[in-house]
């Protein structure tokens, strides 16, 4: 089974910083896809040429400067899933800001690349809850043809619903071909609808701002606005919901976010060290204050992180990204 790694990420230092560590990872960590090809898909502009050449010197690496999706920062993330090279069965989408600890193959494991799959995380609290009340959005976009809302339901979702964490998501080819044609225009849908209710007056700036404000703590049935992340989640949800795409959970271990270690081991296979849970100085990850901070840490996967931020840098022979694009 021919399986392709895709990353998306912005062409600033930060961003480049965490693609050279995810790329590292893999190949030192990846188990059976360590030397599986890896796509990075830089949004709008490339990145400089000496930063190309450390990713590229890393095995099969096909870096690429993409358009932006639909021009706004979230819908970009849909990148990945047009790779130029289209001879894979699985695509395996991973967040910049993700690292890999251990073997990634039981993630692919099993996979039919005949029908379309997918295999993700469910979404967090926040984002759940961010999301607000659901009942229409899902007779909107996720009923498929012939079916009703009851019909989409799934108990092994926190609220029923098959809400997912798009840091980490497994399609096979065909699911591929589903997600990447229905998830970016319903988020724009759902994006247009809260850019529709913006107000150009600074009073209704105000009162726009307060609403959402009192949106993400109170959710309201009249909650006609959502978050761009949001938005973007419940798109590749409700694609998979309207096809019909069998969806399945992929264990903890492959989407960690938390500074604990996962029940049963020391670390997890796949570290999502994501803004919000953990501090870590993006633009200064090879070199950073917060490496000394990390290595102190009671934390196992902070103290990994760690150390693999300095294997990483040790191979590249540098601790910095690039300060300026080369010709």
């Amino acid at each position: 089974m021919r399986v392709r790694i895709s990353i998306v990420g912005e062409s600033e230092p930060a961003f480049i910083n965490m693609m050279k560590l995810l790329v590292y990872s893999l190949r030192s960590r990846a188990g059976g896809l360590a030397d599986a090809p890896v796509t990075v898909s830089v949004n709008g502009r490339d990145i400089p040429a000496a930063d190309r050449r450390q990713l590229e010197s890393m095995g099969d690496v096909n870096v690429r400067a993409m358009p932006r999706q639909y021009g706004w920062l979230f819908a970009n993330k849909f990148n990945a899933l047009f790779p130029e090279d289209t001879a894979y069965d699985v695509l395996l989408y991973l967040d910049a800001d993700t690292c890999a600890f251990d073997d990634l193959q039981p993630m692919v494991a099993g996979l039919d690349p005949s029908v379309p799959q997918f295999r993700g995380r469910m979404m967090g609290e926040i984002g759940s809850r961010q999301a607000g009340p659901l009942d229409a959005l899902i007779r909107e976009f996720a009923v498929p043809p012939g079916a009703d809302s009851e019909d989409v339901k799934d108990d092994r979702f926190p609220r029923d619903l098959p809400l997912f964490n798009c840091g980490v998501m497994v399609m096979t080819r065909p699911a591929v071909e589903v997600v990447r044609y229905d998830a970016p225009r319903i988020a724009h849908e759902l994006v247009s609808r809260r850019a529709s209710s913006a107000v150009e007056s600074l009073p209704g700036l105000f009162r726009e701002t307060a609403h959402r404000l009192f949106a993400r703590f109170f959710a309201s049935r009249q909650q006609t606005t959502y978050a761009y992340w949001v938005a973007e989640q419940l798109a590749v949800a409700f694609a998979l919901l309207s096809n019909r795409v069998d969806y399945q959970i992929l264990d903890h271990i492959y989407n960690w976010e938390l500074p604990s270690s996962p029940d049963g081991r020391d670390l997890p296979a796949l570290f999502h060290y994501l803004k919000g849970r953990h501090d870590v100085d993006r633009a200064a990850l090879f070199d950073g204050a917060w490496q000394e901070e990390y290595a102190a840490s009671d934390s196992a996967p902070r103290r990994e992180l760690v150390d693999m931020a300095r294997a990483c840098a040790a191979q590249m022979g540098t601790s910095a990204v690039s300060a300026a694009p080369e010709s």
